[in-house]
């Protein structure tokens, strides 16, 4: 948990909707397998509350650092709510992984709802193993890929 934001960073891409209805979601954006969870969080979000930015990007560094995160580090996820309000809050690792599925309607929500009773020590555990090995298992991209339309429609930041 972090204290409330007290200067704002950079705006983000003025063609994407913004406001603190919205939470942003920070991925690594050279990880395949962080790329295909964007992808298909975004399939899955009929109610339009999730932006993306990479962790590579300006808008990363600076919202992050704000709260005390390192957005260099890329072994965490990061999701960000009230953006630009004195209610602005940031939760990573597996919290961030929980909440955002539990945004989300159907049976990711309840997912995400029902892995939120799992004690967040044991799911920190689970998610730094999965960090560490990401680019073994599904590998990694040279740079931040273009992601798919109905991604970009909602990114942030492509820096």
């Amino acid at each position: 948990m972090s204290a409330p934001a007290t200067a704002a960073a950079a705006p983000p891409s003025p063609e994407v909707s913004l406001d603190a209805s919205k939470c942003i979601l920070f991925y690594d954006g050279v990880c395949v397998m962080c790329n295909d969870g964007v992808r298909v969080y975004s399939e899955a979000d009929t109610r339009d509350v999730l932006r993306f930015a990479p962790l590579q990007s300006r808008f990363a560094h600076e919202v992050l650092a704000r709260h005390g995160h390192n957005a260099s580090d890329m072994d965490s996820m990061y999701l960000l709510s009230g953006y630009g309000t004195p209610q602005e809050r940031v939760v990573w690792k597996f919290e961030a992984v929980t909440s955002t599925m539990s945004l989300l309607p159907g049976a990711m929500g309840w997912v995400g709802r029902l892995l939120k009773l799992v004690p967040l020590s044991l799911g920190n555990r689970y998610y730094e193993r999965r960090a560490r090995t990401r680019y073994a298992e599904f590998g990694k991209y040279d740079a931040c890929p273009v992601p798919p339309p109905e991604v970009r429609r909602r990114l942030l930041a492509l820096e």
